[in-house]
């Protein structure tokens, strides 16, 4: 005999979206109402769900070319996730204790559509090996990476400690903000504690505002943005040019707060008909 299910669920949400890397603060767990599990869907008690690097992306709405939605602030997180099947309609091709994985990971309990998940039955000693993320690698090498026959691919952790993605990495250095790599004797790039330091620092301004070119201008002195506390320039010195390229983007979001006030401010009047 099944136990019981529980009236409510816990989920992990998004309080607020990062300008850094997430912290406890920026995460809250919410108690909602137990989901039932409608037509063509399955109610699963989840047992393990992967924390994917990919996540901080996906928080920073940083999702070009990533087939996966951006978090806002009051989402619940997602991820590979593995779990039992605890409720499934009649004629479901699921069944009460099939165990399966998912995408709807960081909650007690999912509900998911039947189509969305894998049953894994005996394929695996134990079915949490199914989280590796190898399969993120193949995904990436076979939607994504322009691979030729021939070539020698190696996929590094440098993205994901960075909280970015090895595609972003590939466009730094194509635009002059990260240097070439060092290469292995088989022409596999290998990345430095200092480089990703720099990738993060990237990152971060372009979160502020700033765009590839505006750092293009001072790729020759992003490194020094990885130090702490950052040096300090004096008049004339290189700090200058950057100092520009700060101000002019300054005085763009002014403008453009300027005309999106003055845009509110004629929608209000239309609203109240005058």
């Amino acid at each position: 005999m099944s136990a019981a299910l529980p009236r409510t669920t816990r989920e992990v949400r998004l309080a607020a979206t990062p300008e850094g890397l997430p912290t406890e603060e920026h995460l809250v767990v919410a108690e909602t109402p137990l989901p039932e599990a409608g037509p063509g869907q399955v109610l699963i008690r989840n047992r393990y769900f992967l924390v994917f690097p990919g996540l901080r992306t996906l928080m920073g709405g940083e999702v070009d070319g990533v087939p996966l939605p951006p978090l806002r602030g009051g989402d619940t997180l997602f991820g590979p996730a593995v779990g039992d099947v605890v409720a499934a309609p009649a004629g479901s091709a699921l069944r009460t204790g099939d165990v399966v994985a998912h995408m709807r990971g960081w909650r007690e309990y999912a509900r998911v559509r039947a189509t969305e998940c894998t049953p894994l039955e005996d394929l695996w000693p134990d079915p949490v090996a199914c989280l590796a993320q190898g399969a993120a690698a193949y995904g990436a090498l076979t939607r994504l990476a322009d691979v030729r026959g021939g070539e020698v691919v190696f996929v590094t952790g440098a993205a994901a400690a960075a909280g970015t993605t090895a595609r972003a990495l590939r466009f730094y250095e194509q635009r002059g903000l990260l240097p070439p790599p060092v290469r292995t004797t088989s022409g596999q790039r290998t990345y430095t504690p200092g480089d990703v330091a720099r990738v993060r620092a990237i990152r971060d301004l372009l979160a502020l505002g700033l765009t590839v070119e505006d750092l293009r201008g001072r790729a020759d002195r992003l490194h020094l943005l990885t130090e702490y506390p950052p040096p300090r320039c004096g008049p004339g010195e290189p700090g200058d040019a950057a100092s520009e390229v700060i101000s002019r983007r300054l005085a763009a979001l002014d403008a453009e707060i300027s005309r999106l006030t003055r845009l509110r401010e004629s929608l209000a009047r239309r609203a109240a008909g005058d």
